[in-house]
């Protein structure tokens, strides 16, 4: 099944096995849950700080931070411990089954 995750206007096209597909909204929320249990250094997440003009840091604090290969490589390692998903590469006629965005 071929799905899209769109990220602003952009689609990134994968071929997932059905039980992917079709589950895509419930997947998409059981990886935001997974991703507010990760703290300190992860490759999902950067240390931020926002200083204002007077040199005051007004935001402190880890951002989690994540592509969609990122979500596709959590489903395939964590969720599945299988090869569940793959980047489709040659995107020019491809009509999604489902779509998410992030």
């Amino acid at each position: 099944m071929i799905i899209a995750i769109m990220i602003h206007d952009d689609p990134f096209y994968y071929n997932v096995i059905d039980e992917v597909g079709t589950n895509l909204e419930k997947l998409k929320h059981e990886f935001d849950s997974w991703m507010r249990t990760i703290e300190g250094n992860h490759p999902f997440r950067i240390y931020t700080e926002f200083v204002e003009s007077d040199g005051e840091i007004s935001f402190a604090d880890y951002v989690n931070v994540f592509g969609p290969d990122d979500f596709i490589g959590w489903l395939n390692v964590d969720k599945y411990k299988d090869k569940v998903a793959v980047r489709v590469k040659n995107t020019g006629d491809i009509v999604p089954e489902a779509t998410i965005s992030f």
